[in-house]
């Protein structure tokens, strides 16, 4: 349970962990009594959802325009340049395993089998995120302004000022709660304020065709079969 450690003031105040609002309404899973990690991610995760829905409902206000992403909208799913970092893959891992039903495996398995020859996510079945839960925070932090994005189009190249920006106290809140999985090596907020402020998510992250999948469905299958 994240303690009042956790709260701290840059330019507004967030809540403790165990007291936002979005860490107190999302979903428990059973599994996390077992896998110390997992509350940590999915924390962390409902979070940024939670903010980053204020923050873009801020920027329709000031640019005039409504978010164009919406259900079934893939195009930014279509490139390798998705990152992932430990915790992620390992969230990822754990749905893909013990929460989609045997039908969505059964579909993801091949792509992930061949994702060394794919562009697109291997989670993506019937142009719909299969993880959509357990998506990487790199997703759940991109929106697009105006127009929707065609599927060829590099948004990041085309109209840069149609994405939506970062927001640094937002992130620097999600990150510290993210880093308080042992493995990372931040053990109390100063060593968290130096990560976050050196890019640890950055440099701890690769491209999400970079893991190994393959060697992901074998252990996934001798354990669960």
């Amino acid at each position: 349970m994240a303690t009042k450690e956790s709260a701290f003031e840059n330019g507004r105040s967030f809540p403790p962990y165990s007291e936002h609002p979005a860490v107190l309404s999302r979903t428990r899973y059973p599994h996390e009594v077992n896998y110390s990690w997992l509350p940590i991610l999915l924390d962390s995760y409902a979070i940024l959802d939670y903010e980053i829905q204020l923050d873009v409902k801020k920027g329709m206000r000031t640019k005039g325009q409504n978010i164009a992403c919406h259900k079934g909208c893939f195009s930014c799913c279509t490139r390798q340049e998705i990152q992932l970092n430990l915790l992620e893959f390992m969230g990822i891992s754990w749905f893909y395993s013990e929460i989609c039903d045997a039908e969505i495996r059964k579909g993801i398995k091949p792509q992930l089998l061949s994702y060394k020859r794919r562009i697109e996510c291997p989670f993506l079945l019937a142009n719909v995120c299969s993880i959509y839960h357990v998506r990487p925070l790199v997703c759940r932090g991109f929106f697009v302004y105006g127009n929707p994005c065609g599927l060829d189009e590099d948004v990041a190249v085309k109209r840069p000022e149609d994405i939506h920006p970062p927001n640094r106290e937002i992130g620097r809140y999600v990150v510290f709660r993210l880093l308080d999985y042992p493995d990372f090596g931040c053990p109390n907020i100063e060593a968290k304020e130096r990560a976050f402020n050196e890019g640890i998510i950055v440099n701890i992250s690769k491209p999400m065709h970079e893991w190994d999948w393959v060697k992901y469905v074998e252990l996934s299958e001798s354990r669960f079969g």
